[in-house]
């Protein structure tokens, strides 16, 4: 099972320009009780940052379970969903 995880208004609130992912812990949580969940990141953040830098969000018993991060949709032109079409790609 995959879980297509954004950080900015699911880790932490989106508004305020804070970011101190307090919603993280209850995340970690979940997938240590559910240990089929990979994590796949399509978060904005995946274009300024490497795997091995978003992993490192993570406590390291879940690093390994962040597999992948979306890439550019490879769509030309402005598309009407990007994060949706990227995702399904």
């Amino acid at each position: 099972m995959l879980l297509f995880l954004d950080f900015d208004g699911v880790l932490h609130p989106a508004i305020g320009g804070r970011i101190d992912f307090c919603h993280r812990q209850l995340l970690e949580d979940w997938l240590i009780l559910n240990q089929e969940v990979s994590i796949v990141i399509p978060s904005s953040w995946r274009q300024m940052m490497s795997m091995e830098e978003l992993k490192g969000f993570f406590k390291p018993v879940l690093r390994d379970r962040v597999v992948s991060k979306c890439l550019n949709s490879s769509k030309n032109g402005r598309l009407e969903f990007p994060r949706h079409e990227e995702i399904m790609e």
